[in-house]
């Protein structure tokens, strides 16, 4: 009877393992499914990153084109300056030459209308 009764759990155990098999390989073809479609998940959104990326260079190159061409516009200005300061200071030495004339003709006109008038 013990050889009967060892026989028959077998059997049990034997449609369990038949009845369980299946589910088995379907869990793990789920998982597999799950899986997969994150990496499609994550893929896309590598792509998309991607693709900010591009844009990004594209915008950061304009920019950087621009900064260029205002450093150059700078540099132009700067040595426009550089020159109108130069004449700027010319002009500033003429005006004290004619400021220091003028000093000296107002005392001179000052000194000579008292000698006149003595």
């Amino acid at each position: 009877m013990s050889r009967l009764l060892t026989g028959l759990a077998l059997a049990c155990i034997a449609c369990g393992l038949l009845v369980a098999a299946p589910a088995l390989g379907q869990d793990a073809a789920e998982r597999k499914r799950g899986v997969d479609s994150k990496i499609d998940s994550l893929q896309d959104k590598i792509d998309r990153a991607r693709e900010r990326e591009g844009v990004l260079s594209s915008q950061i190159a304009d920019v950087t084109q621009k900064i260029r061409a205002l450093e150059d516009d700078v540099g132009a200005a700067e040595v426009r300056l550089d020159g109108l300061e130069g004449v700027l200071a010319l002009h500033q030495r003429k005006l004290d030459n004619l400021n220091e004339l003028f000093f000296t003709q107002t005392s001179r006109l000052v000194y000579l209308k008292t000698q006149h008038k003595a």
